[in-house]
């Protein structure tokens, strides 16, 4: 029974290692003949598979409620109250694609944490020094002085939430397509783990192979420190409930700033309340 196991594991890695290399072959062909052609079926392919899951019987109650919560948060086009004391400057990367460039990748995978503390407060306005350091606001939580406590912590994988826009269609950010890009944008600027460092030094190559995804899709690249991710932001990097699970915050990111925004449940829907960004990073 564990030799079979065994087989089979090695059996998938081959052969998910095997589509991400053909995938990655793809993109770097249409790369090489500047075919915009080609590069559209490539991502013509992505969005074949990118079928947002509407069944949703078969899932557990916070697995729904996760989806429920970031379908009304994911609001790329308009962050505006996400980003409440500090003005959001808007630059290409937010502004909502023409129909000609119609694609954005949204994540494939959301942390879930359950805490023992009874409710979320969002914290007082930061404060930043003249040299642009900024430190957090005062914490107004009746519950800040007892140790967090983690009830439970999962992931839900496979994560594809039904959203719609306008002018572009929407792509999961599923493991082999995300790591067929970043080894597009080049195999020597990978770490073990296939991800991307957190010194990226943007050669002109790289520039190039940027500006030639950036036609069809929007790949983030903050300060050129933090590398690349090509999820479009806000980023979510987690969703906590807390005991009662009649609130959760959602904590995301904006570029390089961290911020957490609450919704609280009523009359069986999950409702937003208010979000604020915490930290400049």
């Amino acid at each position: 029974m564990k030799a079979c196991l065994i087989i089979i594991l090695v059996f998938f890695f081959f052969s998910t290692s095997g589509h991400t290399q053909s995938l990655e072959k793809e993109l770097q062909n249409a790369y090489e003949q500047n075919s915009q052609e080609l590069y559209g079926k490539f991502l013509e392919k992505w969005s074949e598979k990118s079928k947002p899951l509407k069944d949703r019987e078969s899932l557990t109650q916070t697995e729904r409620d996760v989806y429920e919560i970031f379908e009304d948060f994911y609001t790329p086009f308009d962050v505006g109250r996400l980003s409440r004391w500090f003005a959001i400057e808007k630059s290409a990367d937010m502004d909502d694609p023409s129909p000609e460039s119609g694609y954005i990748v949204v994540q494939n995978t959301i942390e879930v944490v359950c805490l023992g503390k009874e409710k979320f407060v969002l914290p007082g306005m930061p404060t930043v020094d003249a040299d642009g350091f900024m430190s957090p606001g005062s914490d107004p939580d009746p519950d800040e002085d007892i140790p967090e406590v983690i009830l439970s912590e999962s992931q839900v994988l496979d994560f594809s939430p039904d959203l719609k826009f306008k002018t572009c269609k929407v792509l999961y950010a599923t493991s082999e397509y995300e790591e067929a890009i970043f080894r597009f944008l080049g195999d020597d600027r990978m770490d073990a783990e296939g991800e991307p460092p957190m010194h990226v030094n943007l050669l002109d190559d790289v520039f190039e192979r940027l500006k030639f995804l950036k036609e069809e899709l929007s790949v983030e690249v903050i300060d050129g420190f933090y590398g690349w991710r090509i999820f479009k932001i806000p980023r979510v990097s987690s969703i906590s409930f807390n005991r009662d699970r009649t609130m959760a915050e959602v904590n995301y990111w904006l570029g390089s700033r961290g911020g957490g925004a609450l919704y609280e449940k009523k009359d069986g829907k999950w409702v937003f309340v208010d979000a604020a960004l915490f930290s400049i990073t």
